[in-house]
């Protein structure tokens, strides 16, 4: 923690470097926010206070002060530029769990929030839309029009789940829908990126974890890591037909002024 005000500073100066080289450009810094949300008043005050928790980056980026509770406790943090509310164009968004808050300020998952197959992940795509309106309303006064582009969402499912397409697909649905039936007056939501756009090894979980808008056929724990296309079916396949191009056109070297010897497949390699 020492340094994310060394990070801060960071960003401020990339920001204004890479405006100078491209003025055009879009530049924004990707923040991890679950949703929080209440039903009574005073849930709700709790749940925005979660929220505003883990927003602090974008309280010193868009409004140029560092909050009381990091000052509190890290009396040594500075933030010395004063111009810092520049240093976005966009809201980039890491979104992927819901939360409801109870009396006394403890959470648990929504009950609509399917099982997945990280401990830590919570889907409930409705989430985003509140969660984007507590964003709009805290920093509106600052940005009254703005961007939110959710940089990263989706959900997870085991490695030998092989009827994952139904939560998966009805995620992504819901997902869209919620950004087409976006209401606001001035700030915007049209761009979701989904984590991933195919099966991929997932840091500490490997392929045991799957994320991917396309699903991948992986062989875990064999000779050999792949799918049916990778080892035995397509690519294999291409492999041969190219070896057969290469020995046809060696074959007619002659016919370019090159003598060579008969090909001779070597079935080993």
């Amino acid at each position: 923690f020492p340094s994310h005000d060394i990070f801060i500073q960071a960003h401020y100066v990339a920001y204004q470097h890479a405006k100078y080289q491209r003025p055009n450009v879009s530049i924004g810094i990707a923040l991890n926010i679950d949703d929080f949300q209440g039903v009574t008043t005073e849930q709700e005050f709790m749940a925005k206070e979660k929220i505003a928790e883990q927003a602090w980056f974008s309280d010193i980026l868009l409004w140029n002060t560092v909050p009381t509770w990091i000052t509190t406790q890290f009396p040594w943090f500075d933030w010395p530029f004063q111009n810092a509310t520049s240093s976005l164009d966009f809201y980039a968004l890491n979104y992927y769990s819901s939360y409801q808050v109870h009396d006394g300020g403890w959470t648990s998952p929504f009950p609509a929030s399917p099982s997945t197959a990280s401990s830590w992940l919570h889907p409930y795509p409705p989430g985003l839309d509140h969660l984007a309106h507590v964003l709009e309303e805290r920093y509106h006064n600052v940005k009254p029009y703005f961007e939110i582009v959710v940089t990263e969402n989706g959900v997870s499912t085991f490695q030998n789940d092989w009827n994952d397409g139904e939560l998966r697909g009805r995620h992504f649905q819901q997902i869209k829908h919620v950004v087409d039936s976006y209401v606001s007056t001035s700030w915007t939501l049209d761009k979701v990126f989904m984590w991933s756009y195919i099966d991929n090894f997932e840091w500490s979980t490997g392929f045991t974890q799957r994320f991917g808008f396309l699903w991948v056929a992986v062989i875990d724990g064999g000779e050999r890591v792949g799918g049916l296309c990778i080892l035995r079916g397509c690519m294999p396949t291409k492999t041969m037909l190219e070896s057969a191009h290469r020995n046809h056109e060696i074959e007619r070297a002659k016919e370019f002024g090159i003598r060579v010897g008969k090909p001779k497949p070597d079935w080993k390699a």
